[in-house]
């Protein structure tokens, strides 16, 4: 009996310890821009004219989505990020890194998309050189100063009140 008891301790700490190894490693690292500056670089507006990634004044918290008409997780979000940009506690840009800005602008007007404001970024080639935006979507959380406070890799339930509490802590916002 003594022998089975301490087998199952030394069990138990092998398996958690082994849990605690995994789940550090499992977590997803930090991006370099995490604590950097939101680079500034040129974009376009749907109608075409120049733009630059970020406005000149915050005046609350940027959710910054990089996303494109053809990717499924993008689109399935999509509604989530109108309805967050309509709290009003966020502004939410997304960027769209489609081939034409005609099709995206369709897409637009389309779904209804009012008060997420939309960029463009032909093929992606600004997102990818300044956000090392590979995959799709992401999303950049950036605070009144202009500082990345966090990185969203793939589809996010932007309503779900437990990651809007994460951003608004990570901002200093009064949840």
């Amino acid at each position: 009996m003594w022998l089975h008891v301490q087998f199952n301790r030394v069990f138990k700490s092998i398996l958690a310890i082994t849990l605690l190894v995994v789940a550090a490693c499992s977590s997803e690292p930090a991006h370099r821009l995490v604590g950097e500056k939101f680079p500034i670089f040129d974009v376009e507006t749907l109608d075409g004219n120049p733009e630059s990634s970020m406005p000149s004044i915050i005046d609350k918290p940027i959710l910054f989505n990089v996303w494109a008409t053809w990717c499924a997780p993008c689109v399935k979000e999509l509604p989530a990020l109108e309805s967050l940009a309509k709290q009003g506690y966020f502004r939410v840009i997304a960027l769209s890194t489609d081939a034409d800005a005609t099709k995206v602008q369709q897409f637009v007007n389309k779904h209804d998309l009012k008060s997420i404001q939309v960029l463009f970024d032909s093929f992606g080639r600004q997102s990818r050189a300044q956000l090392d935006a590979q995959g799709l979507p992401v999303s950049f959380l950036i605070d009144k100063n202009g500082v990345v406070k966090d990185v969203f890799l793939g589809e996010r339930d932007w309503m779900s009140e437990v990651l809007q509490a994460r951003m608004k802590k990570a901002v200093g916002l009064s949840y």
